[in-house]
């Protein structure tokens, strides 16, 4: 087992208990599905959640050919999908026998922790680039200043017309970043 072997197995195990909890809680919705009140928002973001995870699962890849990783680095990187995991548990409940649920309700009340979380990975995308790398203008940073700016502003701003503008445009911004930096995976 190489460097890249060893990381990707604690990355790849945290990336899939968020993937799980994202499921686990969905699948819950549906059993109690007389007791939830779905909206599309939240239905929307735990999907795309769920995406950017394998995204950000698919890219990390592009690291296999490091030879040696300190824990400097490592620590960097880790974090990205710890934030995706405590996201992935703030998108959606897990609903339980005989309680309602509104889930647009739930989604703005729990809009600022995980836009927060969410956030984390542009910037930590951007630190990473800066400090480990020296590319300080490099064309993935101003893909990641997009979603960084609208992950931090939803967080922030409670407008249900303003979030549902922003989802869209994070849609495309989202499409045009796998195109362009991940489509393939060698």
């Amino acid at each position: 087992m190489n460097s890249f072997q060893h990381v990707l197995t604690l990355i790849s195990i945290i990336i899939g208990l968020g993937l799980a909890q994202i499921l686990t809680n969905f699948n819950s919705l549906i059993k109690e599905r007389k007791n939830v009140r779905f909206h599309w928002l939240p239905i929307y973001w735990a999907i795309g959640t769920f995406f950017v995870q394998v995204q950000w699962w698919w890219g990390i890849y592009k690291a296999k050919d490091m030879e040696t990783w300190n824990f400097l680095f490592f620590s960097f990187i880790i974090l990205n999908p710890i934030s995706m995991y405590l996201a992935s548990g703030c998108v959606l409940p897990k609903a339980s026998h005989d309680i309602k649920y509104d889930l647009k309700e739930y989604y703005f009340s729990n809009r600022r922790w995980y836009f927060i979380l969410m956030s984390f990975n542009p910037l930590l995308d951007i630190i990473r680039h800066i400090i480990f790398n020296r590319e300080y203008f490099h064309q993935s940073n101003f893909a990641n200043l997009i979603p960084l700016v609208f992950l931090t502003s939803l967080a922030f701003i409670k407008s249900q017309t303003y979030h549902i503008i922003v989802t869209l445009l994070l849609t495309l911004s989202l499409i045009f970043f796998i195109a362009t930096f991940s489509f393939r995976l060698i």
